[in-house]
This record gives C-alpha cells, structure tokens and sequence, in this order.
C-alpha cells in the first residue's frame, strides 16, 4: 500500500475553504447588489419600489365599499 502525503490534505481544506468562502462572498454581493431599494410611505404603511413612475393602490370588487375621502 502507498502511504498518503499528509501535506497535500491541509492545503486542499485551505483551498476548499477559501473556495467556499469567495463563493459565499459573491453570492451575497450579488444579493444585496440586486436587492430593490423602496421608500417608506409611514401614512399608508407600505414601502413602493424607488423605480415605480406609478404609484396608486388596487381597487376591486372584494374590497368593498371603499371610502376615497380615506383614500385621498
């Protein structure tokens, strides 16, 4: 039977950690870099995307008798 190198397997756990670890760097950079920004409206209680040109609320049959004077 051959005998194992001993030194090669603390530098394949090295390389195998640091490998690890870039790739969880990265991957949380590519998190946080594509994360949507949004602006707190505290009145209505939601945050809106900064990208959205359009800003309203959805209406339909389910909600009701809606009161726009609230609304407004």
């Amino acid at each position: 039977m051959a005998k194992k190198n001993k030194k090669q397997t603390p530098l394949v756990n090295r390389l195998v950690f640091i490998t690890m670890l870039l790739t969880t760097i990265v991957t949380i950079s590519i998190y946080y870099y594509n994360k949507p920004k949004f602006v707190r409206y505290p009145a209505f209680g939601i945050d809106i995307p900064v990208n959205y040109t359009i800003h309203g609320i959805d209406v339909s049959k389910y909600q009701g008798k809606i009161d726009w004077n609230e609304v407004k």
